[in-house]
C-alpha cells in the first residue's frame, strides 16, 4: 500500500467538517463521511493519475 501524508491544516479542516456533520446529521454519518474521505485519499495515493481533466474549470494540468 502506498503511503500518504495529510497536512496539519487539512487534518484540522477534516476535523471541523466532521464535527459539523456530527452536529447536523449525527455521529455515525460523520464517521462514515470521514472514512469515505480517507478511503478516497488512499485511492489517490494508489492511483495518482486517476480522474479526468476539467479544462472548463482550470487551464492548469489537474485531474478531478
Amino acid at each position: 500500500m502506498k503511503r500518504y501524508r495529510i497536512s496539519s491544516r487539512a487534518e484540522r479542516d477534516l476535523d471541523e467538517i466532521t464535527e459539523r456533520i456530527a452536529r447536523e446529521s449525527g455521529q455515525r454519518r460523520a464517521e462514515l463521511f470521514r472514512a469515505e474521505i480517507l478511503r478516497n485519499i488512499s485511492n489517490l495515493a494508489l492511483f495518482p493519475h486517476a480522474g479526468h481533466e476539467r479544462e472548463d474549470l482550470t487551464s492548469k494540468a489537474l485531474l478531478f
